[in-house]
């Protein structure tokens, strides 16, 4: 569900960023076999991101703490704050990545909502579903407040 933080790691690279945005939707390895390079290097930096975030210690002390009030559901309130404190950030966080470092939030994430619409019909898993849904509610910039966040 950090689907903002997920956009911003990624490389300058329409494609690698592409399927970083979608990448949970690849179950084990058997697809590697057909894809071109982009799909495997944006799956892979998906799958690094999930597995850095969901083993660092600093998450999983505040799953712990988020469990009390989100129960199970702490990991995916974990991924909201974490786009919610990406766009509080963003003129900090922009800085690490030269290809959003002169970017608005709103000009990346408007960046990123037109190269997932000429490609959603690549989309798979759960962004295929949700897609339509991010895309008309404007759910990446609906991170930047708790409002938006509680939705």
């Amino acid at each position: 569900m950090n689907f903002l933080a997920h956009l911003h790691c990624s490389p300058d690279h329409e494609f690698i960023r592409f399927y970083n945005f979608t990448g949970d939707g690849y179950r084990g390895n058997a697809w590697k076999e057909k894809a071109n390079s982009a799909v495997v290097l944006g799956v892979e930096l998906h799958r690094f991101i999930d597995h850095f975030t969901d083993e660092h210690q600093a998450s999983k002390e505040v799953k712990s703490h988020l469990r009390l009030v989100a129960g199970k559901t702490a990991p995916i309130a974990l991924d909201l704050l974490g786009d919610y404190f990406l766009h509080k950030h963003w003129d900090k966080m922009a800085s690490l990545q030269p290809h959003t470092a002169q970017l608005t939030a709103v000009a990346f994430i408007d960046a990123c909502t037109l190269e997932i619409e000429r490609n959603k019909k690549l989309l798979v898993g759960k962004a295929a579903g949700m897609w339509p849904w991010m895309k008309l509610e404007r759910w990446l910039l609906d991170y930047q407040n708790l409002k938006g966040i509680r939705r």
